[in-house]
């Protein structure tokens, strides 16, 4: 196999079914089209000046690095449509599952005799006392039914008698519990101070919701 002349090079390479097909045209494409990767190894090698033979080599291994990266590209666009498909199906199945197990959760407290001893319940009642001590700005008390913190830590806690506080100022990192009762006591510039755990943390608050 002689060389082919050094003005009249062309080199186009390929991968198809896992073999590197080079096409080398000096003038002459169709006597070089189809070659397995030996052939176009032994094309490239028989060039005798050593920039041509380093140019050729290049190219064949750029050819063949392009084809790995087209074909690695294309698996990788298949799985992330595949997984584009998916995701609707579990993002439903997840929420599903959440408003299953919520109401799951609700139902077990409502039929469980044990929790709702240790839990009080929560209704909308106010007496007619309480009222009373309200308008009057005296103390009076309220069982808790939970407490929680919003996003920026400030507590709430809802009562058994369905009144939901929140607290407005500086407060404490202390978290009263189901059963605990509180004592609400007139602030000296209005509003309420709420007394927790015997009185060894307490509280400013607002109501912010009325019971029916």
């Amino acid at each position: 196999m002689t060389a082919p002349k050094r003005s009249e090079y062309v080199l186009a390479t390929s991968i198809s079914a896992a073999i590197v097909l080079c096409n080398i045209a000096y003038g002459q494409t169709a006597e070089y089209e189809d070659l397995t990767i030996e052939e176009a190894l032994q094309i490239c090698a028989a060039f005798p000046d050593a920039s041509e033979r380093l140019a050729c080599f290049e190219a064949l291994a750029a050819s063949a690095r392009d084809e790995t990266l087209g074909s690695s590209a294309s698996s990788d666009s298949g799985s992330s449509a595949a997984g584009a498909e998916k995701s609707p199906l579990s993002l439903r199945d997840s929420s599903e599952r959440g408003r299953q197990d919520s109401a799951e959760s609700l139902e077990t407290e409502v039929d469980n005799p044990a929790i709702t001893k240790s839990k009080p319940r929560f209704t909308f009642t106010r007496s007619t006392e309480e009222e009373q001590k309200r308008k009057n700005r005296q103390r009076f008390e309220l069982t808790v039914y939970r407490a929680w913190r919003n996003p920026v830590g400030d507590l709430r806690i809802a009562f058994t008698n369905g009144e939901i506080w929140v607290q407005t100022g500086r407060g404490t990192r202390y978290t009263p519990e189901p059963g605990e009762t509180i004592t609400f006591k007139p602030g000296l510039l209005g509003g309420w101070t709420l007394s927790m755990n015997g009185g060894r943390f307490g509280i400013r608050a607002r109501r912010i919701n009325e019971p029916d």
